[in-house]
C-alpha cells in the first residue's frame, strides 16, 4: 500500500476544525520551530453567547492570536479576526466561537490537554512541558476544576449549619 504525503496546509485542514472560518494560510518557520496559521471568516454573521441567535450587527474587529496544540516539536499559533457584537437581546461583547473561549490565550483543545496533565503534574511542570506561562496553566486548571465541580443547586441544601 502506497503512503500519502500531505502538505502542512492539508494536515491542518484535516486535524483542526474552525467552524465559521477557513484556512487562509500556513507559514512554517524552521529556525524558530513555529507554525503560524491564518484563518479567514466564512460567513457574515456571528453567534450571540447570551441568546444563541445569529447576529449581523457588530461594533469592532479584533485580531486575535492564540496557541494551538503543538505539532511534533513545532509551536503552533492561530491568527483570526474576532468580532465585538451588539445583539437584539441586549448583549454587547465578544462573539461565541467553538474553538476558543473569550479572552483565552489557548484553544479549547490545548486547554483540555493541559487540564488533563494538571491532574498528574504540578502547574510548573505542566507549564514547562507545554511552554506556557505558569499563570496561564493555573488559570486553565482553575477553569477546569470549576467546570467539573457540582454547584450548590445540585445538592439542594435545606439549611447550612
Amino acid at each position: 500500500m502506497k503512503s500519502k504525503r500531505y502538505s502542512v496546509y492539508q494536515l491542518f485542514k484535516i486535524r483542526y476544525s474552525f467552524s465559521g472560518f477557513r484556512l487562509a494560510g500556513v507559514v512554517v518557520d524552521e529556525e524558530e520551530k513555529t507554525v503560524q496559521v491564518s484563518l479567514k471568516r466564512v460567513g457574515c454573521t456571528s453567534i450571540c453567547p447570551s441568546c444563541k441567535r445569529r447576529c449581523k450587527t457588530f461594533e469592532a474587529f479584533y485580531t486575535r492570536r492564540v496557541r494551538l496544540r503543538d505539532v511534533f516539536e513545532y509551536e503552533c499559533r492561530v491568527d483570526f479576526m474576532e468580532r465585538k457584537i451588539r445583539c437584539k437581546c441586549g448583549y454587547r461583547g465578544l462573539e461565541e466561537l467553538c474553538f476558543v473561549r473569550p479572552y483565552s490565550h489557548c484553544t479549547r483543545s490545548l486547554e483540555e490537554l493541559v487540564a488533563g496533565f494538571c491532574v498528574v503534574l504540578s502547574i510548573s511542570e505542566a507549564s514547562k512541558k507545554f511552554r506556557l506561562d505558569w499563570k496561564t496553566v493555573k488559570e486553565i486548571d482553575k477553569q477546569s476544576i470549576l467546570e467539573h465541580l457540582p454547584g450548590l443547586k445540585e445538592f439542594n441544601p435545606v439549611r447550612i449549619g
